[in-house]
């Protein structure tokens, strides 16, 4: 939630199964923290838990939301998330079911302007 790099210091960020592991303040913290570390035209690229792929997926996402902090990604949040910190262009661009759940990517753009 506080990255020791200065403002605008990275062109690309990779966030892969993170944020299901935190609650919904420090998911907003550490989006936030990008959008500060992150160049303008800089982009994020996150893979993390969504909402069910198909019904066998649904089970699963019941008893993952007993270990885990993904109630928001179940429910299909992320993406609000990710625009409410500043960033442009957030849209899924793949789902992948595992036996895990369902894993979705989400690339987003911080455009000019954005803090």
């Amino acid at each position: 939630t506080q990255l020791p790099y200065r403002d605008g210091s990275f062109h690309h960020i990779f966030v892969i199964l993170v944020l299901h592991h935190l609650n919904r303040h420090n998911k907003r913290r550490v989006l936030n923290e990008i959008v500060r570390v992150l160049r303008l035209g800089g982009a994020l690229h996150m893979i993390d838990f969504g909402s069910p792929a198909n019904l066998p997926a649904y089970p699963i996402s019941f008893v993952t939301r007993w270990f885990e902090e993904i109630d928001d990604h179940i429910n299909g949040l992320l993406p609000a998330f990710i625009r409410d910190a500043g960033f442009r262009s957030v849209v899924e661009t793949a789902r992948y079911a595992t036996v895990s759940g369902t894993f979705c990517s989400y690339p987003a753009c911080k455009l000019d302007g954005v803090r």
